[in-house]
């Protein structure tokens, strides 16, 4: 059956119908078969086709997603390392990264979580360490008797060394990185 179904069916309907003094007729039976046969059989083996052929079923869309969980944490994973993490969270980088993909789903959630959040302080932390450090480093160049006194509103007028050095790397601000380089020289 491709939801047809013979006329002579439809007659045998009526000639019953009419022995048994009913007002229904064949053509009715038939159409309310029709769609039976549709709404019971053919659209949910439809349904179902067209799942598998669009990879909807239910085994690929988890497929698709421990695919797509995994991918972000081979990027998540590669874009740190241990010494770049916090003290505190350098433990998410205890079990190497295919032990890691071998867990559940559930875990490996819970292991990206944490790890936005110890990107998050991690951060964090720089900006504060940063801000910190130039604190530190104008405090120091400020000469002592100043320094003894209130905190300056502003940096100190800058020394030239010759004449035209307005060389931005002999003012007041910097990071520590840049001291330890050499590319940043204090007055």
């Amino acid at each position: 059956m491709q939801g047809k179904l013979h006329k002579i069916w439809g007659k045998y309907m009526q000639d019953y119908y009419e022995s048994i003094a009913s007002r229904r007729k064949g053509s009715q039976w038939t159409s309310q078969i029709i769609q039976q046969i549709w709404t019971r059989f053919y659209l949910p083996q439809w349904h179902l086709k067209n799942k598998f052929v669009h990879n909807k079923t239910e085994s690929t869309k988890q497929t698709r997603k421990r695919e797509d969980l995994q991918a972000r944490m081979v990027n998540a994973y590669e874009s740190a390392t241990k010494q770049d993490m916090l003290v505190k969270d350098q433990h998410l980088y205890n079990d190497s990264l295919q032990t890691l993909l071998k867990t559940t789903n559930d875990s490996m959630i819970s292991w990206m979580t944490e790890f936005n959040l110890a990107q998050r302080d991690r951060l964090e932390a720089y900006q504060s360490d940063r801000e910190n450090s130039t604190r530190t480093l104008q405090s120091w160049m400020v000469p002592q008797r100043l320094a003894a006194s209130q905190p300056l509103p502003h940096p100190p007028p800058r020394k030239r060394l010759r004449t035209g050095d307005n060389d931005r790397r002999w003012g007041t601000t910097g990071t520590i990185e840049e001291l330890r380089r050499g590319s940043w020289q204090p007055l």
